[in-house]
């Protein structure tokens, strides 16, 4: 073989240094294995010049076999990492917007309980009764430091304006403490799939879903007896 063909630092049967193929293909395995795109990236990005560098004449690197399968299992480490976390994205968005959801519902029980209990106050400094079908309500409660404002917009719209009350009291001329009797309600209208929450005459809240709750609504009356749904029937701002 002659000098030209050789090289300068050329011998034959030496390979130059082969850490640059070495690094490519164990990334790329591992790649592979633990389906990790980024890994895919690093033994592509070290075994691409390999493989480059391999195929010189004279090589400037060793390896060239490394290089290759490390190249080829760094785009397989790409491919399955992106696919893997394609399919984990798909499992968790739908466990993430049910978490979501589960929060919304727990922090609108605690509006719900607190308009309950301020009703409860109300009607015990009240001769017993609570608001008059007439009254505003809502008013009575924040006027009278029986429930602060920020609980009467449950966290469903997230601040967005609508032109629907948030809670509905259903008129009483007192507390029950009847543990089937509806006190007040989430607006089944803000909420996503019509549930609600509900706080009895006893004082417990209770989610209902759509179906059930619709169920519940024909039994709904004012104290004179008259049929009253008011979340429906209730006239809103």
């Amino acid at each position: 073989m002659n000098d030209v063909a050789q090289g300068a630092g050329y011998t034959p049967g030496h390979e130059p240094g082969k850490g640059l193929a070495i690094t490519s293909l164990v990334t790329g395995i591992m790649g592979v294995i633990g389906l990790c795109a980024p890994l895919g990236l690093v033994a592509l990005a070290t075994g691409i010049p390999a493989w480059i560098g391999a195929s010189k004449q004279p090589p400037t690197r060793g390896g060239k076999g490394l290089a290759i399968a490390g190249t080829i299992s760094g785009g397989l480490s790409l491919i399955t990492g992106s696919l893997g976390l394609a399919l984990v994205a798909g499992i968790m968005l739908p466990a993430l917007g049910a978490a979501r959801q589960a929060a919304l519902t727990t922090r609108d029980a605690v509006n719900v309980r607190a308009i309950a209990q301020g009703l409860t106050l109300y009607a015990q400094n009240n001769n017993d009764a609570l608001p008059p079908v007439d009254a505003d309500w809502r008013a009575l409660l924040i006027d009278g430091g029986y429930a602060p404002i920020e609980v009467f917009e449950t966290p469903y719209l997230n601040g967005a304006a609508t032109g629907v009350h948030s809670y509905v009291y259903l008129p009483a001329d007192s507390i029950t403490f009847n543990a089937r009797q509806v006190l007040v309600y989430t607006n089944p209208q803000l909420t996503p799939d019509g549930g609600t929450n509900v706080a009895f005459h006893d004082n417990h809240i209770e989610f209902i879903d759509a179906m059930t709750f619709e169920a519940m609504t024909p039994a709904f009356a004012l104290p004179d007896g008259t049929p009253y749904v008011p979340h429906l029937d209730e006239e809103m701002p």
